[in-house]
């Protein structure tokens, strides 16, 4: 258990052995038997491993352990090494466990994914017909997600952020337990980072098609720009738009400028070609990558955060192993005690 937790902490951190037992000034075969359960640590070893892995000694003695079930599927946009792949499915495995930790203190019932349903999408038409039946059952209406992370904890799914290179965009992956969790790489625009999320969803809620990475780009521009909110507030054809205009439907949506855009021309608000004349206007200014005017902010899972602080508020887990849980260095003590 306590190799096998080891292992765990070196991929998170993406060492390899030789490089922990450089760090350590031990030699690689010396990591393996640790890992392997053949050599134990001193305490002195053991602190020393925590302060180079940036683990609590918490970390070590955690109880709850989870299993990957399923082929991974890495959104990316182009080829990671495998190592990379591995470090994103320990850093995976990691959250999931921690949060089965914190849900077994709390005594908390997981929550199914809801609706569980899959449609087939083929169309826009497809895309709108399926996001208007989430935002239904989400109860929704056609007002823009003000905190799109939120309520998807909320209906069930569990979202992770992590560092991660900049060719992944996102992975879903189940536990045995059955916990969905869908993984973003951290130091992504807000809008950006929405958008992924509202992909990811679609390819849990799509069932075939001919295209699954345009199918899940046609339900996350519908299920974040409702059609006839967006009619509403720009009219039913256009043939130009300020990018003041686009800036402020951005802010509004939490979507990017392009996706509006690709939004506006999939509902018929704008024709390909000027679609086209905004595409190439945003390339030739470098607008692809960062887009002008204020950022859209970036959101953050909190329900294992509210989970965590919960239990420590209620005195059920001291304040290293909420760090922990949490995953921080340093966590102030904002106890009532403390004041």
């Amino acid at each position: 258990m306590f190799g096998e937790r080891l292992e765990q902490a070196r991929r998170l951190s993406g060492m390899s052995q030789q490089k922990l037992a450089d760090l350590l000034g031990v030699n690689k075969m010396t990591i393996s038997k640790y890992e392997n359960g053949v050599l134990p640590l001193s305490s002195e070893r053991l602190i020393a491993v925590c302060d180079v892995l940036g683990v609590g000694v918490d970390y070590f003695f955690r109880t709850a352990q989870v299993n990957l079930v399923g082929e991974p599927v890495f959104r990316k946009r182009k080829k990671l090494l495998k190592k990379e792949e591995n470090t994103i499915l320990f850093q995976s495995r990691d959250i999931l466990e921690r949060q089965k930790e914190v849900m077994q203190i709390l005594n908390i019932t997981p929550v199914s994914v809801y609706p569980n349903k899959k449609s087939i999408v083929s169309s826009v038409e497809d895309a709108e017909v399926l996001s208007e039946y989430i935002r239904t059952e989400w109860k929704l209406g056609l007002d823009p997600i003000e905190n799109l992370m939120e309520v998807v904890e909320k209906n069930g799914f569990s979202v992770g952020v992590v560092d991660a290179p900049e060719s992944f965009d996102a992975l879903t992956v189940m536990s045995s337990d059955g916990e969905r969790l869908i993984v973003l790489r951290s130091e992504v625009p807000g809008d950006r980072q929405r958008f992924t999320l509202a992909h990811e969803l679609g390819h849990y809620f799509i069932e075939g098609g001919v295209d699954i990475e345009k199918s899940a780009d046609l339900f996350a521009g519908a299920l974040l720009v409702p059609r006839e909110t967006l009619i509403a507030d720009v009219g039913e054809r256009r043939n130009n738009i300020s990018l003041d205009e686009l800036h402020d439907l951005k802010m509004k949506y939490g979507a990017s400028m392009m996706a509006i855009l690709y939004r506006m021309r999939d509902v018929g608000i704008i024709s390909d070609t000027v679609l086209k004349r905004y595409q190439i206007l945003f390339s030739k200014n470098n607008w692809r990558k960062v887009e002008p005017g204020v950022p859209y902010p970036v959101e953050r899972p909190m329900k294992m955060r509210q989970w965590v602080n919960r239990a420590y508020g209620e005195g059920m887990i001291s304040q290293s192993r909420r760090r922990e849980l949490l995953c921080e260095s340093v966590l102030f003590d904002l106890s009532l005690e403390s004041a």
